[in-house]
């Protein structure tokens, strides 16, 4: 079939750069265990180098999509040209004046016609021009935790020069239960957590077990869908304190959801840090904290009601455990171009992670932008950081481009 005709627009995306390792991102991803609390050793991580970037502005680094046309890929999700335009017009400003920015959509019926296309188009009239990866996760690009659609695109396209949202990264931060075996691996503090895959586990011995000892320490638990967007099916009843409530909520979630995690809540207040990858390893902004109406016990489909930049004179600690966590949980995730992680404090303030958004807002207005923007990055910033990492990386434009490509493609794996 072939591909819906591409998007010409001048103005960007939300993207996360090349990981360090190219063969190893496009690795397929074990599909979450089922009932527990234990972490398979043979969950796919890389190791980030911590930053020592100095706070403050980006380095200075050149720009490497100076002058080259820019192809985001997108999957289904954002077929609306409305919802591509926070990636587009940094893009197109990074890329100069003289270049075009165009879009592409990504189904499973279009992926191969699009990749040849595209590739053969790049290959044979524009081999500078760069390819940017942007992928959620819609039920019709995702099959058995992988990105079907995005891994059929790179083994067929054979990319010179890509960046963005790569599978391994997508896959990992797909599912709850999958980054809390992450987290527990790496040691990311994070909330105790169980998987429940379906109805006959509610009343397994496992289950009651779990959630017997956290009772008995004075615990609440909080019922979330595996692989919800958006607080999907969070009510307040997902906040239980008996076995009864759990089972009662769990049937529900179960039932019109699929497999939910069952995990300690945490009380205490939340926060948002933007992150990304430089050349100096990974890059921590600032974080964000949001603020609950009087007794909104999570953060709501639509959002809370506010949110504040963290004070760091007078809380200069928190600030930086928020960082650290942070930093844990996105190299733990796979984490190598850009992403956000939901943090919240126990009822002692401590801090946890909740997850990695691997592809978190990047509008104007967004957590992502508020957290860089308070340590004096702009989106194009953060691109060009990303992008100066993968064009380091990858050779772009080097006369090893037809190896590096065939390594970050998959070829031949």
């Amino acid at each position: 079939m072939p591909p819906p005709a591409p998007i010409h627009t001048h103005l960007p995306l939300a993207i996360t750069a090349a990981p360090h390792n190219w063969a190893s991102a496009l690795v397929p991803n074990p599909t979450p265990t089922s009932t527990s609390t234990s972490t398979s050793s043979s969950l796919i991580q890389k190791t980030i180098p911590v930053s020592s970037s100095p706070a403050g502005r980006a380095p200075g680094t050149r720009n490497p999509l100076l002058g080259r046309n820019v192809h985001i890929v997108y999957d289904a999700q954002y077929a609306d040209p409305k919802d591509q335009q926070d990636l587009v017009v940094p893009l197109q400003t990074l890329a100069g004046p003289h270049a075009h920015v165009q879009a592409w959509v990504l189904t499973n019926d279009n992926a191969e016609h699009v990749a040849s296309e595209l590739g053969k188009q790049i290959r044979e009239s524009d081999p500078r021009a760069v390819v940017v990866l942007h992928a959620d996760a819609p039920p019709e690009t995702v099959a058995g935790g992988q990105f079907t659609a995005l891994r059929q695109f790179l083994a067929v396209a054979q990319l010179p020069q890509v960046f963005g949202h790569l599978p391994t990264f997508c896959e990992q931060t797909l599912h709850k239960s999958t980054m809390n075996q992450l987290f527990a691996a790496s040691g990311v503090p994070h909330a105790d957590s169980l998987t429940l895959p379906d109805t006959a586990s509610i009343d397994s011995s496992a289950t009651t077990a779990f959630a017997s000892r956290l009772f008995a320490a004075g615990a609440q638990l909080f019922l979330k869908v595996d692989s919800g967007f958006n607080s999907a099916g969070l009510t307040n009843a997902c906040i239980v304190s008996t076995l009864d409530q759990l089972r009662t909520c769990a049937r529900e979630l179960v039932t019109h959801y699929g497999p939910v995690v069952v995990q300690r809540y945490l009380s205490g207040r939340e926060f948002t840090v933007a992150v990304c990858t430089t050349a100096f390893g990974t890059r921590v902004f600032h974080p964000i904290e949001r603020e609950f109406a009087p007794g909104q016990l999570f953060s709501p489909p639509n959002g809370t009601p506010g949110e504040r930049v963290v004070d760091e004179t007078r809380e200069p600690a928190l600030v930086a455990e928020c960082k650290r966590v942070t930093s844990l949980a996105y190299e733990a995730t796979g984490g190598g171009a850009w992403g956000r992680a939901d943090l919240r404090c126990d009822g002692a303030g401590n801090v946890h992670v909740l997850e990695v958004n691997n592809t978190a807002s990047f509008a104007p207005n967004s957590y992502f932008a508020m957290s860089a923007g308070k340590e004096g990055w702009t989106r194009e910033d953060v691109l060009r950081e990303v992008a100066a990492v993968a064009a380091m990386e990858g050779r772009w434009d080097s006369e090893g481009d037809k190896a590096s490509t065939d390594k970050r493609s998959g070829a031949g794996m």
